[in-house]
């Protein structure tokens, strides 16, 4: 299959029994409300919604083909579901379910997260190049708006400012539009951050952190980071993305997504390969 800029990719395997969860990285909830996965090792994209998972995308099981290597998902500014795929260097856009194409004209070598902006922009952090490259709206050449490693959390906050996390210093950096920065933390607690979410109001970030923490943390303006929602469950804390009040925790080694409340503890949303959820 080939996957060119406006190029439709037909899905190939989409037919057979592929609902089910095996080794999700990352989540983001779409206008309606329903929960979409990347799933590095399906390899593809999945939609829940009223307790149905559903295939959006299947990737091909060959390297250097099309979603053989998923690790991220983002909306864009229409709503449409795009996907990071490392193993043919860039984004693609669902277009429909079982059909994709790729939108970036340059080289991005490992999409490890991306980010949209009011405007449309698309932010993909590389950690390949060690850049975060920004695009227009529906694709095309990428412009270079920041040379950082290890950059892996990405979110923008209401005024279109992009928070990044990182495990070096500067942990906790601010960009506003133009590419000046702000650092927010810098040597922080964080030992391998993943991801990173604002609350609704846009005033306290969340960090997964993947590494000895076993943790998300909490960094409301002002204040040091705390541990959240520390350990069990937790072995594994990826993807972030908010459903209502509640932020939803992709965790690949745990196996599945899990909801945190504002109060409470963690429940299972769903499981991996196809175990039921738990009730609270």
């Amino acid at each position: 299959m080939g996957g060119g800029l406006g190029g439709l990719l037909a899905c190939a395997g989409l037919s057979r029994a592929a609902e089910e969860l095996v080794y999700p990285l990352d989540v983001v909830v779409d206008r309606e409300g329903a929960i979409v996965v990347a799933d590095r090792q399906l390899p593809g994209v999945l939609r829940l919604a009223n307790g149905e998972l559903q295939t959006l995308a299947v990737g091909s099981r060959r390297f250097r083909e099309p979603l053989n290597a998923v690790w991220c998902v983002a909306l864009d500014h229409a709503g449409r579901v795009l996907v990071g795929d490392s193993a043919t260097r860039g984004v693609y856009r669902i277009t429909a379910p079982g059909q994709f194409e790729k939108i970036n004209t340059d080289y991005i070598g490992l999409p490890i997260r991306m980010a949209v902006d009011s405007q449309g922009r698309i932010y993909v952090s590389d950690l390949e190049t060690q850049r975060i490259w920004r695009m227009p709206p529906e694709g095309g050449a990428c412009e270079e708006f920041a040379i950082v490693a290890g950059v892996r959390g990405l979110a923008v906050d209401r005024q279109d400012r992009l928070w990044t996390v990182r495990a070096n210093p500067p942990q906790l950096v601010r960009y506003q539009a133009d590419g000046s920065r702000e650092i927010l933390l810098d040597a922080g607690p964080f030992d391998f951050p993943h991801q990173i979410a604002l609350d609704p109001a846009g005033e306290t970030a969340y960090v997964s952190d993947g590494g000895a923490h076993r943790c998300l943390w909490r960094v409301a303006a002002g204040t040091a980071p705390e541990k959240w929602r520390p350990g069990d469950p937790l072995v594994n804390p990826t993807g972030l993305a908010w459903q209502a009040n509640e932020l939803l925790i992709v965790d690949p080694r745990a196996g599945g997504i899990l909801r945190a409340p504002p109060e409470g503890p963690l429940t299972w949303l769903i499981r991996s390969r196809g175990v039921p959820a738990e009730k609270p």
